[in-house]
């Protein structure tokens, strides 16, 4: 599997904005960028806009080798995927799969939705692992400055105003060496203080720059009196934006520096056009109690009281010997992280 069937000529970017919608990162030249040099081989369908293929949805994908079974093709975080759809997209999928793979995974930026789920299943998908999280905070940062923060629950806007009266500081800093080792230094406390899996500093540092050399992704840092205490890598595609990445020392927590990072984040965001600002991960809603990620849902959920549930991950079968990665694969999946102490997606 290799990068192919792209006209040179074709902006992928303003193509898959234009018919995916409100698009993913994960469908980015960017992203395809931060995937170089690793196992992960992409390829592009979908591209063609000559005349009667204009509707064709763009789609991304990666193929990796699974030892003993072949290749599994990977379409992170689609969007623009109506049930009408779904034939011509399960079909266009498979060709482009090619010899020697034998499923493929996709995996969706679109709220649940009972009629697409339908749609897929009876194109021959079946529900799947997923890869990427199903729930999330997502902020809608439109209106006015003050609506935006009003939309904020009213423990948010006290630590908001906490922070500013505090002092504390807020910069977007360019993407040093220096500023690197700082933010990697941020999310290694973070990690050793909530027992949290990151990702290593070689990861996080190829998917910061490869979004940074584009346009698309800044690192913003919080400090008090000279003394950073948070900081986050924020991604932005279209007219959306993602806390990617984010850290902090338990240093001065009455500051309550990372609640005003992300505010003046969202500042920021409105003022480059950015509609849609989401949060990232949190756990299921019904599930929080007792869960680790408790914290992480409180801190998130202040901002807005909405949630989002995506799609869950379907798998297309393109060999017999699919079924054995669907039956195995979440064991596969935890021995290569016990080995190589990193996610194999």
């Amino acid at each position: 599997m290799s990068g192919g069937g792209i006209p040179v000529e074709q902006d992928w970017d303003d193509l898959v904005l234009t018919r995916q919608g409100a698009a993913h990162f994960m469908q980015s030249e960017a992203w395809a960028d931060a995937k170089a040099g690793t196992p992960w081989l992409v390829r592009r369908l979908g591209a063609s806009t000559a005349p009667g293929e204009g509707s064709a949805i763009p789609v991304q994908l990666f193929g990796r080798r699974v030892p003993g079974l072949g290749r599994l093709v990977h379409a992170p975080r689609l969007a623009g995927v109506r049930p009408a759809s779904v034939p011509e997209l399960t079909e266009n999928l498979r060709r482009a799969a090619g010899r020697g793979s034998f499923a493929i995974k996709a995996e969706f930026f679109q709220p649940d939705d009972d009629e697409l789920a339908d749609a897929f299943l009876a194109a021959g998908w079946m529900r799947t692992l997923a890869s990427q999280y199903r729930h999330a905070v997502a902020l809608d940062i439109t209106g006015t400055e003050e609506e935006a923060f009003a939309r904020f629950k009213k423990r948010a806007r006290y630590e908001v105003r906490a922070a500013e009266r505090g002092g504390v500081v807020v910069e977007k800093v360019p993407l040093t060496a220096e500023n690197i080792d700082t933010m990697v230094g941020l999310v290694t406390a973070t990690k050793d203080r909530s027992g949290a899996f990151f990702r290593d500093r070689a990861y996080l540092e190829r998917t910061w720059s490869a979004f940074s050399r584009r346009g698309q992704g800044d690192l913003y840092l919080a400090s008090h009196e000279g003394e950073v205490l948070a900081g986050a890598f924020v991604l932005r595609y279209g007219e959306t934006a993602w806390y990617k990445d984010g850290g902090s020392v338990r240093s001065k927590p009455k500051l309550m520096a990372p609640r005003y990072l992300q505010w003046q984040i969202i500042r920021d965001l409105r003022e480059q056009g950015i509609r849609g600002y989401e949060l990232g991960n949190i756990p299921a809603p019904d599930a929080v109690e007792g869960s680790s990620g408790a914290g992480l849902y409180r801190f998130k959920t202040a901002f807005s009281d909405e949630t989002v549930r995506y799609l869950p991950a379907f798998e297309l079968p393109l060999a017999r010997r699919q079924w054995l990665w669907h039956r195995e694969e979440h064991h596969w999946l935890g021995l290569y992280s016990r080995l190589r102490h990193d996610y194999w997606y």
